[in-house]
């Protein structure tokens, strides 16, 4: 198991991301390194792994995609949503392929995170998956929310 380094565990621990954002901002190689052992240890918190899933996504490296979508089946819905957004800014095949996975969980607030990271990614696969969804979702929030993601002609209705 990984030690989470002091540094990285007040950025975790401060109630505002300022701390975070500017790890982020930095770039330490020992930071990015650190930040996807966390994410991969399963035996860690939710809430460390989250936050640290929370900074690879804006991170923007793409190695971090393989670390993010193995974490996805160990978290809860907090976890989930973290990872499908930072899949989403991420935006490789793998990650439409594993944020596509979630586009029928049972939690509303993961399937918004969902249309939100398909509507980031510039790929044929996430404009499809989000068409199809604003014309199939079964929630009416859903449709509307892949229609202002993916464009399209009216709101739906209920």
């Amino acid at each position: 198991m990984p030690d989470i380094p002091e540094h990285l565990n007040r950025a975790f621990e401060a109630e505002e991301s300022c701390e975070l954002l500017r790890i982020i901002e930095e770039k330490q190689d020992a930071d990015l390194e650190a930040l996807q052992q966390i994410a991969a240890e399963a035996s860690l918190d939710v809430r460390s792994r989250a936050k640290a899933i929370y900074a690879l996504g804006r991170w923007g490296d793409s190695g971090s995609v393989q670390v993010i979508a193995s974490a996805l089946p160990t978290l809860d819905e907090e976890g989930i949503a973290a990872a499908v957004d930072g899949l989403g800014r991420l935006g490789t095949e793998e990650a439409v392929r594993a944020v596509m996975q979630y586009a029928e969980h049972p939690s509303l607030q993961v399937r918004k995170f969902v249309v939100r990271a398909l509507g980031h990614i510039d790929q044929p696969d996430a404009k499809s998956r989000l068409k199809a969804m604003q014309e199939k979702a079964p929630d009416v929030h859903i449709r509307n929310l892949a229609l202002k993601y993916g464009g399209g002609p009216k709101r739906a209705k209920g």
